[in-house]
């Protein structure tokens, strides 16, 4: 979603663009100024003369493989959202679903600096995910799908893995280069810290009396928008933060939203933030009396996999869905190489952490 603290880079006068957007809200479109653009969607400012912009328009991607229409994934979740009274998201206007374009509410706030956040900006976080929570139980959430990559067992998330480490495990590279660093990382380090963290995990679920493969049943579920934090959030002049990005939206197994939010390593907050956090969310969920116990048991999982998440600038269709050239001459080896001091941090982490969870009251 768009992010209206950003520069804009481009002016784009695309007649097909124009003509759409235009047709979507009844009135002339002078121009879309790009705010953002990726493998995802593009973004653009919308100007309207004379009157100044307030609408954005975003043009998605088609469906992906996975069958998921992150237009209608998006669009309809923010209309459900707002039909039941949450007003701190974006306000969907209008829809194509023929040319995958929507309009949105313009948002005029500032990007939240992980320094510069206050316990007040946390609670806000916390009351949005207990409020989605509320919201499963009314009629309308019958309607909404899973969220991205949802796993509702034990067994699921762990398969998960396998299927990420296999994919970038394929990947062959020269001694030296960051493809030959990656396959090291990844045979030496992160796959027998996944075969021991794994084996922890079960053994806790047989001492908890958890079976692996059993899923959990609707009322354990909750909605979440599947990639929340600060990174998709910006904050007005009044202190209201506005939450953003809601292609991956759908029900979850509310102890994988829990975790990416403590693991997300695109907000960098603090220990006490992290600690304000988990407080806040679980006092919230207890009328689910098995999620704190389950949670510290498929917290590590979710970690090992936000470590192959930060490890996709090594896919060649990464790449190629962002028009990022492979053998170009960005520099594509450091990038990498980064993010593969990245995702071994993340490792250490969560090896030092994952038998004794450290979020607890």
């Amino acid at each position: 979603m768009v992010q209206a603290q950003l520069k804009m880079d481009s002016t784009v006068d695309t007649s097909r663009q124009l003509t759409t957007v235009a047709q979507l809200l009844g009135q002339p479109v002078a121009a879309l100024e790009t705010i953002q653009g990726g493998a995802n969607s593009r973004v653009y400012r919308v100007v309207c003369e004379p009157a100044p912009a307030k609408y954005v328009a975003k043009f998605y991607p088609e469906i992906d493989v996975d069958h998921r229409d992150r237009l209608i994934t998006e669009f309809t979740g923010l209309e459900f959202m707002r039909a039941e009274g949450l007003h701190c998201i974006p306000e969907p206007v209008a829809i194509d679903k023929f040319h995958r374009c929507a309009v949105y509410g313009w948002i005029e706030g500032e990007k939240i600096l992980g320094d510069q956040l206050t316990n007040a900006d946390l609670d806000q976080a916390v009351e949005f995910l207990l409020a989605l929570k509320d919201l499963g139980h009314k009629p309308g959430a019958k309607r909404i799908a899973n969220a991205a990559e949802a796993r509702f067992s034990v067994d699921d998330v762990s398969a998960n893995l396998d299927e990420r480490y296999k994919r970038l495990s394929d990947l062959e590279g020269e001694i030296g280069s960051p493809h030959a660093a990656l396959n090291t990382f990844l045979n030496d380090e992160w796959y027998p810290s996944f075969r021991r963290i794994t084996k922890w995990c079960e053994s806790e679920c047989r001492r908890a009396r958890i079976s692996t493969s059993s899923q959990i049943q609707g009322r354990e579920r909750v909605l979440s928008p599947s990639d929340f934090g600060f990174h998709n959030a910006l904050k007005q002049q009044d202190g209201q933060i506005v939450f953003l990005d809601f292609e991956y939206f759908g029900w979850d197994d509310p102890a994988k939203m829990i975790s990416d939010f403590l693991l997300h390593p695109g907000m960098d907050l603090s220990e006490n933030h992290r600690h304000r956090f988990a407080a806040g969310i679980l006092s919230g969920f207890q009328d689910h009396p098995a999620l704190k116990e389950r949670l510290e048991i498929v917290y590590p999982l979710f970690g090992l996999k936000w470590c192959l998440i930060m490890l996709n600038r090594f896919l060649p269709q990464y790449l190629l869905d962002r028009g990022i050239d492979a053998d170009g001459p960005n520099g594509q080896s450091e990038s990498q190489f980064q993010q593969l001091s990245k995702a071994r941090h993340m490792l250490q982490r969560i090896t030092g952490e994952y038998e004794n969870f450290p979020y607890r009251n």
